[in-house]
């Protein structure tokens, strides 16, 4: 037991230092549904010769089909932005086209850049290749992997990128019609749809002060984290937030209380619920299924808010923080049936069955599994890394503080059964214990012959 938690605590605090140390990112994840479907991740650096700022740029666009295109652009509007299109064809044999455009004015026809455009800036594409993702034979799934440097971008003239702003506009943009009938970096493209959101195009926020890189040497390229729709980034101009407008409800209330009910139930009810049944006390049991009862309550609550929230969509929204939440939740009553269960069982034969270990171990992956979606909760939801890693730290030590009331209590209770055991082996040397050396003398001497006497008083101690 002990082992186990603290092997959960290093693998936490391993993912912590991982999860901070990664760049901000931003995705939709749409193409499950006949929608936009990329990932963007940046990390600006400063270059020392230059003094300005690097952009290194990590992207990925997941299609079923070569129609259309994909773009992401700096700026809240096309006039001036710095543009990232892509489109091609997977099974061409062609790695997919990187296309970096502009539009000098207004909402016109973007145009490849040149020197004029980017001014001291220097724009590079490094990789660009397709990958197999999931889909079937008849109907295969591509990801098109980017890598891009933009060296000197906070010095773009149109649309310069700001190092030290938390919240920097960038656009985006597709088509899913467009035929192309040539792949080229100067294709002439089809406009996108009109609406906004996952009509055709929208905005997105990103919080560029948070992906500086404070070393000497340039970095890598940044990894694009699988699942994690926002990373320092926002749907929302003001701060940073979630698709669910974060944890701190600033655009959605129900996302505030989703977070508060999750929090209060596995940082503070479950455990105490844990600790309560190894108390020692009379009314141990009750304590347990009383706050057990009350847990699973706030979480089922946390959990359906949660998919107030998303709706359908929680799988391709959240991606992986959903579905472990939705388990968990699902887990928490098999394991509630499973703890009654457990106790109409063990009233009856006063040992635990499969049932009994069903429940505990239940209970295990469901609290871990929790910790590990808060988590990843705070992360989707855009949280700082102040907020982040206080969240980490609180996890850890609630783990380490319930691991330790657990192992002495265990300790407590083995050290008074071997007290208990010693105690009844004293009573039986007291109780059955023939005249000492002094008597004999005292009944020698006395010369009366008198017989020793067998002092016994027979008790039966008890043992519960």
């Amino acid at each position: 037991m002990a082992l186990s938690q603290r092997s959960f605590a290093f693998l936490l605090l391993r993912v912590l230092a991982v999860t901070l140390a990664e760049p901000v990112q931003y995705c939709r994840f749409g193409h499950g549904h006949g929608q936009i479907d990329f990932c963007a991740a940046m990390v600006m650096h400063q270059n020392q010769s230059t003094s300005a700022h690097d952009l290194y740029l990590s992207m990925t666009v997941t299609r079923s089909s070569p129609l259309g295109w994909t773009a992401i652009g700096t700026g809240s509007v096309m006039a001036g932005s710095l543009m990232f299109i892509v489109y091609g064809d997977a099974e061409s044999g062609q790695g997919p086209i990187v296309s970096i455009r502009t539009v000098p004015a207004g909402h016109a026809q973007p145009r490849p850049v040149d020197q004029d455009d980017t001014g001291p800036s220097d724009i590079r594409v490094v990789q660009s290749t397709w990958a197999a993702a999931d889909g079937t034979h008849d109907d295969p799934t591509w990801q098109a992997n980017i890598a891009v440097v933009c060296y000197a971008c906070t010095r773009f003239p149109s649309a310069a990128l700001s190092a030290a702003a938390t919240s920097v506009p960038w656009i985006w943009a597709w088509n899913d019609k467009q035929r192309h009938s040539v792949y080229s970096v100067d294709a002439e493209l089809d406009m996108h749809k009109h609406h906004a959101g996952n009509g055709g195009w929208g905005n997105f926020y990103v919080d560029m002060a948070r992906s500086v890189s404070e070393g000497e040497r340039p970095p890598s390229w940044p990894r694009v984290r699988p699942g994690i729709a926002m990373l320092g980034a926002s749907d929302w101009p003001s701060g940073v937030a979630s698709s669910a407008s974060a944890l701190d409800g600033n655009g959605n209330p129900l996302a505030r209380l989703h977070g508060l009910f999750m929090a209060t139930a596995f940082l503070f009810i479950f455990p105490l619920g844990v600790a309560a049944m190894r108390s020692g006390s009379a009314q141990s049991f009750k304590y347990h299924w009383a706050l057990q009862l009350i847990g699973t309550a706030f979480a089922e609550a946390g959990a359906i808010t949660g998919i107030c929230m998303t709706g359908a969509r929680v799988a391709s929204t959240t991606r992986t923080h959903g579905p472990l939440g939705v388990s968990v939740a699902v887990l928490l009553l098999v394991q509630a049936l499973a703890g009654w269960r457990h106790h109409v069982v063990f009233v009856r034969i006063r040992r635990r069955t499969w049932i009994s270990h069903l429940h505990i171990w239940l209970g295990r992956v469901s609290l871990v599994a929790s910790w590990v979606n808060l988590v990843s909760g705070l992360i989707l939801a855009g949280a700082g890394r102040s907020r982040v890693a206080a969240m980490g730290c609180f996890i850890v030590l609630d783990a380490l503080g319930l691991a330790i009331f657990l192992w002495l209590s265990k300790r407590s209770a083995r050290t008074g059964s071997a007290s208990a055991t010693a105690a009844s082996r004293d009573n039986v040397d007291k109780y059955f214990v023939l005249g000492t050396a002094s008597d004999d003398e005292d009944g020698g001497e006395g010369g009366g012959g008198e017989s020793r006497e067998l002092q016994s008083v027979v008790t039966c101690p008890r043992f519960t």
